[in-house]
């Protein structure tokens, strides 16, 4: 019978400290579990356009991104709507944003591919080089395609193992 009651409180103890959360997520695994969820869903780069890209310019970088293999979609962004974006992903920011006006902000492809392992592949490939020499393009950013690589590219917001 003693025994039964020292297990039954060893129970009693591990479901208090599991409910206070002792054994919850580190930072790190936190952040790995986050990335690595991430990582598993469609990926999207975008390649953002000079402000005088010509409409052939468009038709053609539309075209040549659409061709390439694991392509998704290409969705065009103009200037309004990479406006709205912005103000999505700033609504905490009034100072911020009243610096900023729609014409500032340059229209863009927002390119989905199948994971991020095509992304990676495309992103070292010759074809990136290809479309970022491509007539009015200004700029092309890839996402991160590694949990390391995210953590390189806000190395003082995430954590690191210790």
């Amino acid at each position: 019978m003693r025994t039964l009651k020292i297990i039954f409180a060893a129970l009693v103890t591990l479901a208090v400290v599991t409910g206070c959360g002792l054994f919850k997520d580190t930072p790190e695994e936190k952040f790995q579990k986050e990335i690595e969820e991430i990582l598993e869903k469609p990926a999207v780069f975008t390649v953002f356009l000079d402000d005088e890209a010509t409409e052939p310019e468009r038709t053609a970088l539309r075209s040549w991104l659409e061709k390439q293999p694991d392509v998704v979609a290409v969705a065009f962004e103009d200037k309004a709507a990479a406006y709205e974006r912005f103000k999505q992903l700033w609504p905490d920011d009034p100072d911020f944003m009243k610096n900023v006006e729609q014409e500032y902000l340059p229209e863009s492809f927002r390119t989905t591919v199948s994971d991020y392992t095509a992304v990676r592949e495309l992103r070292d490939s010759q074809a990136a080089k290809d479309l970022e020499a491509m007539p009015g393009v200004r700029k092309v950013v890839f996402p991160c395609t590694t949990v390391e690589e995210c953590r390189d590219k806000a190395p003082s917001a995430v954590p690191r193992p210790s």
